[in-house]
């Protein structure tokens, strides 16, 4: 891998930082942000995004690379610094062989039993159990000797954002959708801190509805990239509207699609540091994972009001949170990441009516008929047990009673059949796939580095470009190899350290681990075999 890196992006990777080492660290991970949503927003921010921007270190062409990026792999990338078949997540979920759905932060309630918001231990556990390697927080914890003591928090609104991060020994926190309240489990913790506790005591979210009035006057040159027709394939509007915050279904999740919650999370930040830091820590180090934008791009796609206005909400509430800890440490002592586990799809409708084929693949029909024609064909039963975008999961007990030269035509009628629906480009047995050789930087190389034997499935699928699997006819997704969903902002700022300057050479997401650990002089992710970013 080093010699890959060395051959193909050798001008960026030499320099880390040799000036101030930061005491403190945030890094913030915006969930769904492309580097095209980022920039086209660029102009229109003047708080803390701004100030990172203007006088920090700007990558301009980082990839996530993975063939369906999703929340659980990149943020386990920039956790630990290797491909998804190396730590494990190879998306937010998966199936076992029985066709059981495994979540990627599942563990067992003896160890790892979520507290409900009194501190009681509820039915089941969350962790980085399925998680196959060490990240950059177990790093810093596991260098820590007496005198000099680290302290590792990873905050979320997503169990598994800040699961991954957190790795195994940080201390990951997150907000329970159902009951409405921050939380971890006893791998984290041996019962619920009390901090937190007064934290959610505090809160005033529940009231029945919010309304969101946008950052700047509806006809701002700001919202200049709304598309107006995205509002006939996506809900209605949120945006100066009472919009509720709470149902009997989701629970929280309508107020987690609001920027409310982006603020209750910075609002945690600032509780957190408050309450942990002492200025006797060696490194303090706060992961700050947001989840807002990418659970509004879901439902609207990025050419809506509510996702562009959701980028200015998070530069302000970012401006907040610097400004807050600035008033009590030195500027200087703060390094400041930003990154983002994946991009984001435009709404297929809108490209179509530009001309462009794009396709809504609705894969909960998929199922059936093809179980119907491999029925009809060669008298399975219910072969197809499932689909985890790209994925289809077989019944391999079946498969495996059938005679090689049956399975043979079983896998080519399956083939011919994905491949004549439309916004189908490519299809691969998990073996085809595994064995064949790519270049470094191909499409196919992305899959392939995804794959892991038990828990990928048996086929995997690469739509067209600007198709999606969906089981929705409205919204959006991200789960493709395209660089609408794989390249994403990554800028570093350190006030008297870093200088203002762009990169526009390709760089990997798998890096930022290894280029933090090298600016805080301590060990990389174990199984990470790349080289820090010049960031100075």
């Amino acid at each position: 891998m080093k010699q890959f890196l060395g051959l193909f992006f050798a001008p960026i990777f030499f320099t880390t930082l040799q000036s101030q080492k930061p005491k403190i660290v945030i890094a913030l991970v915006v969930d769904q942000c492309s580097w095209q949503e980022f920039k086209t927003a660029l102009p229109y921010f003047h708080d803390g995004l701004k100030k990172i921007y203007d006088g920090g270190t700007v990558f301009t062409n980082c990839i996530q690379p993975h063939g369906m990026p999703s929340t659980a792999t990149g943020h386990a990338a920039l956790s630990t610094g290797v491909y998804a078949k190396d730590h494990g997540w190879i998306g937010n979920s998966w199936f076992d062989k029985n066709g059981k759905k495994i979540g990627c932060d599942d563990a067992p309630k003896k160890m790892a039993g979520v507290f409900d918001c009194k501190g009681n231990t509820l039915g089941y556990g969350k962790s980085a159990h399925n998680l196959l390697v060490d990240g950059l927080s177990d790093q810093l914890l596991l260098c820590s000797h007496e005198k000099s003591k680290n302290k590792v928090f990873a905050l979320s609104l997503k169990s598994r954002s800040a699961i991954a991060t957190a790795a195994k020994l940080g201390k990951a926190i997150w907000f329970d959708r159902q009951q409405g309240c921050f939380t971890s489990s006893k791998a984290y913790f041996q019962s619920l801190p009390e901090w937190i506790k007064r934290f959610n005591n505090k809160q005033t979210f529940t009231e029945k509805t919010v309304t969101w009035h946008l950052s700047y006057p509806q006809n701002s040159p700001a919202y200049g990239a709304v598309n107006k027709k995205t509002y006939d394939f996506s809900p209605k509007s949120y945006i100066n509207r009472p919009v509720e915050i709470k149902n009997k279904k989701e629970g929280y999740e309508p107020f987690l699609e609001t920027p409310f919650s982006m603020k209750l999370l910075f609002d945690l930040a600032k509780d957190c540091f408050d309450k942990n830091y002492t200025g006797e820590e060696n490194i303090f180090f706060l992961w700050l994972t947001i989840s807002s934008p990418d659970k509004i791009n879901h439902q609207f796609g990025p050419a809506s009001y509510e996702v562009i206005d959701m980028y200015y909400k998070l530069d302000k509430y970012l401006g907040t949170l610097m400004g807050h800890l600035e008033q009590k440490v030195d500027p200087c002592d703060i390094l400041y990441v930003l990154s983002a586990d994946h991009g984001t799809s435009p709404l297929p409708e809108l490209v179509t009516q530009e001309g462009y084929p794009a396709h809504r693949i609705f894969y909960k029909k998929l199922i059936p008929e093809l179980n119907a024609l491999l029925s009809r064909q060669f008298g399975t039963k219910n072969l197809i047990l499932e689909f985890k975008t790209p994925q289809f999961y077989l019944d391999m007990a079946q498969l495996k009673t059938i005679p090689t030269q049956k399975q043979q035509a079983i896998i080519f009628s399956i083939k011919q059949f994905l491949l004549s629906q439309p916004g189908i480009k490519r299809v691969w047995t998990f073996d085809e796939l595994h064995y064949s050789v790519f270049e470094p930087e191909a499409i196919e190389n992305y899959f392939k580095q995804q794959l892991l034997v038990g828990r990928s499935g048996f086929i995997t699928v690469q739509t067209a470009p600007l198709s999606q699997f969906t089981k929705y006819k409205t919204g959006t997704s991200h789960r493709t190899p395209y660089a609408y969903n794989t390249r994403i902002p990554l800028l570093f700022y350190q006030k008297g350290t870093t200088k203002k300057q762009n990169h526009d050479k390709k760089v990997l997401s798998l890096q930022v681990p290894i280029t933090i650990a090298s600016i805080l002089q301590v060990p990389q992710p174990s199984a990470s075999t790349t080289d820090p970013l010049m960031v100075i």
